[in-house]
């Protein structure tokens, strides 16, 4: 009698869930950006194989700082920086063209219309339009790992320095939608902007940010 109970209970157990293995799943951490720009989710799957190691793949999923490199706009001003955001307000709170200055009263192109020697703010804050694209990476690698490299700490995994959680794909679609609300709620935003050519750190506020995922783009201003 002793014997059927102690097996019906190991069966409870099992089918409670009780007996899985705790490192088979979805994990997740949020990191910075490549570059420094944003944040970005690093998730690893793990699954068990044949021979009782454990089978790794990582992916990460972001939305990145586009920014506008669309040069050929007429009368586009772009922040300095690689990911230039455009100034939508760059007549009314520039003095001149910062991409047409004149140097030490040399005229470029021989066109006086570009105004001073060099452009001044007026002190208007900039109007900044940002742009994010969703996007993801797949890493083929496949990490094969014994159990004792894969340590667990009070509920998280530690893999390569980090602590990561336990999730699922609807945990994953969670943070991704949560992180596309902040990305939203830039607009409004007071921060302080350079312009080529400009002195000084200029106050200026996020007015338009474009989200693009799945080739659609949403426009919050």
């Amino acid at each position: 009698m002793f014997k059927k109970i102690t097996i019906l209970i190991a069966l409870m157990l099992i089918f409670a869930g009780c007996g899985s293995d705790k490192l088979v799943g979805d994990w997740k951490v949020w990191r910075s950006g490549v570059f420094g720009d944003g944040r970005e989710l690093y998730i690893v799957h793990i699954e068990k194989s044949d021979n009782g190691t454990y089978l790794l793949t990582q992916e990460r999923q972001y939305y990145s700082h586009e920014g506008s490199r669309d040069s050929n706009k007429k009368g586009q001003v772009l922040t300095r920086g690689i990911l230039g955001d455009e100034v939508l307000n760059a007549k009314e709170a520039i003095s001149g063209d910062p991409r047409r200055m004149r140097l030490g009263g040399m005229q470029l192109f021989g066109d006086e219309k570009y105004g001073p020697p060099r452009p001044k703010w007026t002190g208007i804050p900039l109007k900044i339009a940002q742009r994010y694209k969703r996007g993801g990476t797949k890493y083929k690698q496949i990490w094969q790992l014994n159990k004792e490299n894969l340590p667990l700490k009070d509920g998280k995994l530690i893999f390569n320095n980090m602590y990561y959680e336990k999730t699922d794909k609807a945990g994953i679609d969670k943070e991704m939608a949560n992180y596309k609300e902040q990305l939203k709620k830039l607009v409004g935003k007071e921060i302080t902007r350079e312009v080529s050519n400009v002195d000084g750190k200029l106050k200026a506020v996020i007015t338009k940010v474009t989200i693009i995922e799945n080739g659609k783009e949403e426009v919050f201003e």
